[in-house]
């Protein structure tokens, strides 16, 4: 249970600030960061990153990161209702 009350809690800001500092130069990269030790694996997109993160450290959880940005993932549009051509 103390794993997953660890888990629920999120990266702390300033762990994820210093991240951002020391990877400024891998700009829009994702960090997959293990979510125990803080060690984290960087890939060029998301699935890339969670596919080397989950053969380095098997069967954990991870918190993704893009460096740089604030977000990994933006929705930009919206929802439209598809009419039935029926």
């Amino acid at each position: 249970m103390k794993k997953k009350a660890k888990f629920l809690r999120g990266p702390l800001p300033e762990f994820v600030s210093r991240l951002h500092s020391e990877l400024s130069s891998k700009e829009g990269c994702i960090a997959a960061v293990e979510s125990e030790s803080g060690e984290y694996i960087l890939g060029q997109t998301l699935l890339e990153a969670a596919h080397e993160a989950r053969k380095a450290f098997p069967g954990k959880v991870f918190y993704f990161i893009r460096i740089g940005y604030p977000y990994v993932h933006r929705q930009i549009g919206g929802l439209r209702k598809i009419e039935n051509e029926d």
